[in-house]
């Protein structure tokens, strides 16, 4: 063995095999990659190392990059009040907006969260959440219940022509 990992996805099958480029090992499924190649305690784990929110608005924006809450239905935990709150304190470490629209939200959890966008002079952003065949009934650029994502919510942060 070289010291070194390397996998490349066979995305025939949409990553359900895995496969070492310099061939010291093969596995067959996502599954087996874990239980013997990078799963917690294997030689190829990485342990992860998780940001706080206010690591990741601020570095995000001292990046350049464009941050906002993904998936604020995921928050749900936390009450209308609460999500609000976030959205509070990170547009005041610099984030622009909030994702209004997903492929999970109701269009009425949507509109609520729009209204919010719009109190905290907020853009909106909206995304599928399409990561390939694993997620069954979930297409690229597609929002619940099957509508597009509007070209429009780019404008509304500022990335307009950069997509």
């Amino acid at each position: 063995m070289n010291g070194k990992l390397s996998f490349t996805p066979d995305f025939d099958e949409n990553i359900k095999n895995y496969k070492v480029i310099d061939s010291v090992y093969a596995v067959s499924s996502k599954e087996e990659a874990f239980e013997r190649l990078i799963g917690e305690g294997k030689p190829g784990y990485i342990p992860r190392k998780a940001l706080t929110m206010e690591e990741g608005v601020t570095w995000l924006t001292r990046m350049g990059a464009k941050a906002v809450l993904a998936h604020p239905m995921q928050y749900e935990y936390l009450g209308l009040s609460g999500v609000e709150e976030l959205l509070k304190k990170m547009k005041e470490l610099g984030a622009v907006g909030v994702e209004v629209l997903h492929s999970g939200c109701q269009e009425a959890y949507s509109r609520l969260l729009m209204d919010m966008a719009d109190r905290l002079d907020l853009g909106y952003t909206g995304g599928s959440d399409y990561h390939g065949h694993n997620k069954t009934a979930v297409y690229l650029g597609q929002i619940h219940g099957g509508g597009m994502i509007p070209d429009i919510f780019l404008k509304n942060i500022g990335m307009e022509g950069h997509i």
